[in-house]
């Protein structure tokens, strides 16, 4: 199946651009596929980020308030 793209120009520092140009040559693949690659990896990280907090929000509706500090969360799982 063929994917339409659309092209986005960024400027980058001159430094990043020379590694990124390394690395697409090491690998044996175009600039833009390691772009897009980094691009679809931050756009994930960015939807399970929001993902984790609707969840967070969900949970501390649902609890009452009821919340634990980080050393008490520490102590109960017993990394303390």
């Amino acid at each position: 199946e063929v994917i339409p793209m659309q092209t986005v120009t960024f400027k980058a520092p001159a430094a990043l651009i020379k590694k990124l140009e390394k690395y697409a040559r090491s690998e044996d693949r175009s600039k833009s596929h390691l772009v897009r690659k980094a691009v679809e990896a931050f756009v994930r990280e960015m939807e399970e980020d929001a993902a984790d907090y609707k969840l967070a929000m969900k949970r501390l509706q649902e609890s009452d308030g009821v919340t634990h500090s980080w050393e008490e969360v520490k102590t109960m799982c017993g990394l303390k």
